[in-house]
């Protein structure tokens, strides 16, 4: 569970509670699901774009399936409705992730006009803290079921290593060799649940110096 948080200034308007917050965890882990995804986004009206955005797209496309079928048990055991958060901070697309902002507006545009989501609720987030807005959008009942059956693995798209106390530390390129040496480890025997292979985490320190500490989070 995310919590939204408003700052103190904005504490007369609406405050919600997402389940699920868009993020980039997971990636096609066979050539059957890849073809089914590339399916999927063409019909969004992603065709002629070049591989990288693909990629990038793909792994956001997985990520949103996965998580609107976990939301949607979430809604069979407890109650609620379809809604996801979509982090529309700029930092956050770029700091979070090398999916990039132009790239995650792109699907989040084409997945409104096809009617796979629509927006609901305008809410505040503290994302890695800083503040950035994180809009709720109604997930259609249809979606979650696309995610069945579909093979993930754990995608690389992922900062490895962060700092609470020095954002500008925040690293994308440089990630840790001790990492890597796990996740070459985890990807030897991951974590399955399901159809989803989990064998990467990103790091979080409390720390400017990451050198001690830190804690691994995964999806």
């Amino acid at each position: 569970m995310t919590k939204l948080l408003g700052p103190d200034d904005m504490r007369f308007f609406p405050i919600h509670e997402y389940r699920e917050v868009l993020s980039p965890v997971v990636e096609p882990a066979d050539d059957a699901t890849e073809e089914v995804i590339s399916r999927h986004l063409s019909d969004l009206g992603f065709v002629n774009t070049r591989p990288s955005s693909l990629r990038k797209l793909s792994v956001l496309l997985c990520s949103f399936l996965m998580q609107s079928m976990r939301l949607q048990g979430r809604v069979e055991r407890r109650g609620g409705s379809l809604i996801i958060g979509w982090p529309h901070d700029e930092g956050y697309w770029r700091r979070r992730s090398s999916v990039g902002y132009k790239i995650a507006e792109s699907l989040k545009e084409a997945l409104v006009e096809h009617g796979w989501i629509s927006y609901t609720a305008e809410a505040k987030r503290n994302i890695y803290e800083e503040w950035g807005v994180c809009n709720g959008y109604r997930v259609s009942e249809c979606v979650p079921d696309l995610a069945k059956g579909l093979s993930l693995q754990s995608t690389e798209l992922v900062y490895a290593a962060s700092t609470s106390s020095s954002r500008s530390k925040l690293q994308a390129d440089h990630i840790d060799e001790r990492v890597r040496a796990l996740w070459a480890r985890w990807k030897v025997s991951p974590l399955v649940y399901g159809d989803q292979a989990m064998f990467v985490a990103p790091r979080r320190f409390n720390n400017a110096a990451l050198t001690r500490g830190g804690r691994f989070y995964g999806a």
